[in-house]
């Protein structure tokens, strides 16, 4: 399979306009789109200064975490025997998954449980960040969400709409398959998927 290079472009220019990137088809990266962020800019300053920053907009509305052993490695997906996932989910006000990820930090790599919160609705969660943590883009009906987790690897999957990933504390690595591709991605049991897509 062949590879090649994503498109790059850096928000400082004078050029940019996001809101023709936003109909691309293929992929880009954008240099320092969210740089400004009071929320990125907390998060340099370490977990704990972002667990500070957020925890001023967090609801006490719990959200669905997901969790896996130091076993998976922080990979989430099926059981060997693919009956059932490697995982499991729960159920926590978001300072307390900030608690609960504090004390993995402070264990070996190795020793390490995987948490994750996936998908979960800025507006409803953290209500008013994004007075001051937003993007300017047209968009009405464009939904906003977060994740938030230590070192997880997402199985493969597709996403329907298109997606503006901001990257506001540490690092997240994409790899993209063509869709021509999918017979060779050992599509799991679309009866039991862990979030409604299969993987």
């Amino acid at each position: 399979m062949s590879t090649q290079s994503v498109t790059t472009v850096d928000a400082a220019d004078p050029k940019f306009d996001l809101q023709s990137l936003a109909s691309s088809v293929e992929p880009v990266l954008i240099k320092d789109l969210v740089a400004a962020w009071p929320a990125t800019k907390a998060a340099s300053g370490g977990l704990e200064d972002l667990k500070g920053y957020l925890n001023q907009f967090a609801t006490e509305q719990p959200v669905t975490a997901y969790v896996g052993a130091a076993e998976i490695n922080g990979k989430f997906g099926y059981t060997e025997a693919m009956d059932g996932f490697n995982f499991r989910s729960g159920q926590a006000p978001l300072p307390a998954i900030f608690d609960r990820l504090q004390e993995q930090q402070a264990l070996p790599t190795a020793e390490r449980m995987a948490i994750y919160v996936g998908s979960t609705a800025v507006d409803q969660w953290l209500p008013t960040f994004r007075d001051t943590n937003d993007i300017p883009l047209n968009k009405p009906d464009m939904l906003v969400s977060f994740w938030l987790g230590n070192a997880t690897k997402v199985s493969a999957h597709y996403d329907l709409p298109q997606n503006i990933a901001c990257v506001v504390a540490g690092t997240r690595e994409f790899t993209f398959f063509p869709p021509e591709q999918v017979a060779n991605l050992y599509v799991g049991p679309i009866d039991r998927t862990p979030s409604g897509q299969a993987i």
